[in-house]
């Protein structure tokens, strides 16, 4: 492995991106008392959910290129349109 001048430098604080990985910040977010709220709410409304996905899906992809929303799925979408619905949750 090549050595550099600056390696003695090296911190964490400012050379490594970890603060900007590739996880998303909103995974965890839902509090545990509303978890339960959750699953029962993706399955009373699972087909409006998957159809709504789908639509998400195909005007991104129109838009941006198949690059768009690759990491995701629909647990995810689900989960993001759930947080975002919720009473108070711009606030």
């Amino acid at each position: 492995m090549s050595s550099f001048k600056a390696d003695s430098r090296f911190t964490q604080r400012y050379d490594d991106l970890t603060q900007y990985s590739d996880e998303c910040s909103d995974e965890g977010d839902i509090p545990n008392t509303l978890k339960r709220t959750r699953s029962q709410w993706i399955e009373e409304h699972y087909d409006a959910i998957e159809e709504l996905f789908h639509f998400y899906m195909h005007s991104g992809r129109a838009y941006f290129g198949n690059s768009f929303f690759q990491c995701g799925d629909l647990s995810h979408f689900a989960d993001f349109v759930f947080k975002y619905t919720q009473p108070g949750a711009t606030q």
